[in-house]
């Protein structure tokens, strides 16, 4: 009885430890095998920001009506591409 107690001990630790190796191996595929993820930050072209401020202050200095007409209609444009359920707040705010 102990002598049968002992083998599916020394069993079961046996299935255990390589169980645990394999777990082991199969992380280090993983780590070995899956591609690393490639982190990449978004630099805004610093030309076109001041080419947008230049044209967004030339609209909104202008004097005419028919200039604050064209300041209008590109924010809703604008408002409309970007965040069209910002749209009714937009539309409440002119009305």
């Amino acid at each position: 009885m102990k002598m049968r107690r002992n083998f599916y001990n020394n069993r079961y630790s046996d299935i255990k430890s390589y169980l645990e190796k394999l777990i082991k191996f199969k992380f280090s595929l993983i780590d070995r095998c899956y591609p690393k993820p490639i982190f990449r930050v978004e630099k805004p072209n610093e030309e076109i920001i001041k080419l947008k401020e230049m044209v967004e202050n030339e609209l909104s200095s202008s004097k005419s009506d028919k200039d604050k007409i064209n300041t209008i209609l590109s924010d809703y444009i604008n408002e409309l591409e970007c965040n069209p359920f910002g749209l009714k707040s937009m539309i409440e705010e002119y009305s």
